[in-house]
């Protein structure tokens, strides 16, 4: 018996030869030819596989992150940086609330990342409309210096705001609340470490430079 090849089983399930080939090829397996009905089946498989990809999409929040961090590298020339994103650490959000405690004010919001070798210590606050954020660089080895590591804030890849890290790594923003993120930027010479900030629009800086 003579049996056809894989390319030609993925053109009769795709319907794509012609019409005299594809009538032998359903007879060869109306002749029960259990090595090209397993062929069949899993190519059937596969084309509804890829079928049904396009209907699952990711939401247009982690794209506009995708594409706003990626925007950040810049790959070639000289002016190339090297950019880490943040790891998430702790996130007070996240975390149940005590046992007794009822409250109509809203507690500042506690975030720590981590990139090599530092940690950044965030603290979102909202008042009228506005989130206030007071944040502090904290380098792992205790004899590196933070003060002066410039600070900037981005809504996708448009700097917005710059402030520059004090004495001891402190630096803060005043920021306009909305749903879209923004990003976060400290920029330690040619690195760069990236943090996604919930909910951001506008953001100003404490001290900022144009």
């Amino acid at each position: 018996m003579n049996h056809f090849t894989l390319g030609e089983w993925a053109d009769f399930v795709w319907r794509l030869q012609d019409p005299s080939v594809t009538a032998q090829m359903q007879q060869h397996l109306d002749e029960s030819c259990r090595k090209c009905s397993r062929i069949v089946r899993s190519w059937h498989h596969l084309f509804d596989f890829g079928s049904k990809e396009g209907l699952h999409s990711p939401p247009d929040r982690a794209l506009r992150s995708v594409r706003g961090y990626y925007g950040l590298l810049k790959p070639g020339g000289r002016g190339s940086r090297v950019a880490t994103m943040a790891r998430l650490l702790f996130d007070s959000l996240l975390e149940p609330v005590s046992v007794g405690i009822r409250s109509s004010q809203l507690s500042p919001r506690h975030l720590v990342y981590s990139a090599g070798d530092v940690l950044i210590d965030l603290r979102l606050e909202h008042r009228s409309g506005r989130v206030y954020l007071v944040g502090q660089a904290q380098p792992h080895a205790a004899n590196r210096q933070v003060a002066g590591i410039d600070v900037l804030a981005l809504k996708r890849t448009q700097k917005v705001a710059q402030t520059t890290c004090i004495r001891f790594g402190e630096f803060q923003f005043d920021l306009e609340s909305e749903e879209d993120e923004g990003f976060f930027i400290v920029r330690k010479g040619p690195k760069l470490i990236v943090i996604p900030l919930p909910g951001l629009r506008s953001l100003r800086g404490n001290g900022s430079k144009s």
